[in-house]
């Protein structure tokens, strides 16, 4: 099987995972935002920022290791595991200990309960992370998609069930906790493998040369992802940070939806041609293709509808939101084509970049979000937009020039989606413009937009004559010329 035929199989087993995933996520947050309200979401909020730095040291970055390596030995996976396992263990206890610190730092003394409640994560899911590594290595994407499947699904009845019942800001805590434990038997049955009670230090080294930078990173682009809830929920307080989070997730929809489902077979693809600079940079080229003709119109179109969605969806107590969403959407398009360059980075095995470009953009970051609190929520994002669309033609000239990726090259595989989105998105405000004269119901409106979207983008995108869109259309076509011929029309 091709590179390309892998990570289209690989896309596909992930894109009908995620969306089936979103579709009862989707279902279930709608209900969920209506039955808690802005601070229960702005406590998970906090507790998260605290469980996601903690866990930055779970998985010693052997995850990526495993998969990047080219041989690997079952002692690396069984010492893998194991260190693993140690490493966890001593974070579960310790964030624990931590948990009123947090909550001092917040001032909000529920955090301390809600944190040692959500720090069982870290007995589960670096070992979780170490599984799934083994099936990304065998780019085994259907046993991933169906262990993912199974796990969120059950998350989702586990948060919606305990809404409903009355638990409030726990329902959110369990249905997370819940997401792990079920992922982990199931991992591993898929994997059918047990570890060794086995500790190789040279195996230690072997990957830790590599994770070490991988966890460096981490470190850092953790702050990089999370300065602005920890800023915000320090400064502008608990109910902003709600707005804010909210806002937030609902951007990050599409990114996992998309960009992540094609970036997932991406990484281990791209590390499989290491030797092969030629097809890495085409295969490379051609995914960035796909992403951006979703990502675009999707996250393009959603900031020109967000105060139908958010008012008609969701409910006038999110109207704060509004704002903050349309400029994350912005950050989010471009975002969602920057998720490609750590793939670049790692399967070229130069972790090493992706490390000092952490260290050099972090502080930028900082700035931008102190700075943006002087005009509440909104200002955040606007001053986390600014610094993201200055260094994102960088970040990408450095991922390019590893694959030898002519700049002219990989611009021009993005003119597509810009060009056909911008007409998109012209044509949806036309129309809500005039509807906004003559319906009042915002979901109606927001039904009318969507559609309005689809017809003007999905013609343009069909007619234009780039190759990568002629495999597209050849898709198309090959569908409807099975339907026909299974039902002899």
């Amino acid at each position: 099987m091709s590179v390309l035929k892998g990570i289209a199989s690989g896309a596909a087993w992930s894109a009908g995972s995620q969306w089936a995933i979103q579709l009862a996520q989707f279902g279930v947050s709608i209900f969920v935002a209506r039955l808690l309200c802005p601070q229960d979401y702005g406590l998970v909020s906090m507790s998260a920022v605290f469980i996601g730095f903690v866990s930055l040291f779970s998985n010693l970055g052997f995850g990526p290791a495993l998969v990047q390596r080219k041989e690997i030995e079952d002692e690396h996976v069984s010492t893998a595991f194991w260190a693993t396992a140690g490493v966890s263990c001593l974070l579960f206890l310790g964030a624990v200990s931590f948990a009123s610190l947090v909550a001092s730092f917040f001032g909000e003394k529920q955090l301390v309960s809600i944190v040692r409640i959500s720090s069982i994560a870290f007995l589960l899911s670096p070992l979780n992370i170490i599984l799934s590594s083994l099936l990304m290595r065998r780019m085994a994407f259907r046993e991933l998609a169906i262990t993912d499947m199974v796990a969120s699904v059950s998350s989702q009845i586990t948060t919606l069930c305990a809404a409903l019942t009355g638990f409030g800001v726990w329902s959110l805590v369990l249905g997370s906790l819940v997401y792990q434990v079920v992922r982990m038997p199931i991992l591993f049955m898929q994997n059918r493998w047990l570890p060794a009670f086995r500790f190789n230090m040279r195996c230690f080294n072997d990957l830790f040369s590599f994770g070490g930078y991988m966890m460096g990173f981490n470190f850092l682009n953790y702050f990089a992802r999370n300065l602005d809830n920890i800023i915000i929920g320090k400064l502008l307080g608990v109910t902003a940070l709600g707005y804010y989070d909210l806002a937030y997730q609902i951007m990050l929809k599409p990114l996992s939806n998309v960009s992540q489902t094609l970036t997932k077979p991406l990484f281990p693809a791209l590390a499989s041609l290491q030797d092969d600079k030629v097809l890495a940079r085409e295969t490379y080229r051609t995914v960035v293709v796909y992403i951006s003709l979703i990502t675009f119109p999707m996250l393009l179109g959603l900031a020109v509808v967000a105060p139908e969605f958010i008012q008609g969806v969701l409910g006038d107590k999110w109207a704060p939101s509004i704002n903050v969403l349309r400029i994350l959407c912005l950050v989010g398009a471009i975002q969602s084509i920057g998720s490609t360059v750590g793939d670049v980075f790692l399967s070229q095995g130069r972790a090493d970049i992706q490390l000092k470009w952490a260290i050099a953009t972090t502080p930028l970051l900082v700035v931008a979000f102190i700075a943006g609190t002087h005009w509440g929520i909104e200002g955040v994002a606007l001053c986390y937009a600014v610094v993201i669309f200055l260094l994102w033609g960088i970040q990408h000239g450095i991922a390019n020039r590893l694959l030898a990726l002519k700049a002219t090259r990989f611009w021009s595989a993005l003119i597509p989606a810009f060009r056909y989105s911008l007409i998109m998105v012209a044509a949806v405000i036309a129309v809500q413009y005039w509807l906004n004269t003559m319906i009042s119901q915002n979901l109606l409106k927001l039904c009318i937009l969507v559609t309005v979207g689809l017809v003007v983008y999905i013609p343009l995108v069909l007619s234009d004559s780039a190759p990568e869109l002629g495999k597209i259309r050849l898709f198309i076509r090959n569908l409807f010329s099975q339907y026909r011929h299974s039902h002899n029309l």
